[in-house]
């Protein structure tokens, strides 16, 4: 089990709810996974802190990525460029 399947199972606690009916529940309201909204989140943050001039490395580490190379790919299939290259 990842770090987000772990966030997702403690929000469904919190609501006393299942983790899939969580999933129904938020993708019928929203269009997109409780999955989905992190990681978007993430890499928003994550471009947010490269225009205020971070380094790729210490925004990797500030969004929770484990990996620079990780990070790079979801970055780059989000936005479209590398975020050496953002």
């Amino acid at each position: 089990m990842g770090i987000l399947d772990g966030i997702v199972e403690w929000i469904a606690e919190q609501l006393k709810i299942s983790p899939s009916g969580l999933n129904v529940q938020f993708k019928r309201e929203t269009g997109h996974t409780p999955w989905k909204v992190i990681i978007s989140t993430r890499l928003e943050a994550g471009r947010n802190l490269l225009l205020q001039g971070m380094e790729p490395s210490q925004v990797c580490l500030r969004t929770g990525y484990g990996s620079l190379s990780y990070f790079s790919k979801a970055f780059k299939k989000s936005y479209g460029v590398s975020p050496q290259d953002y």
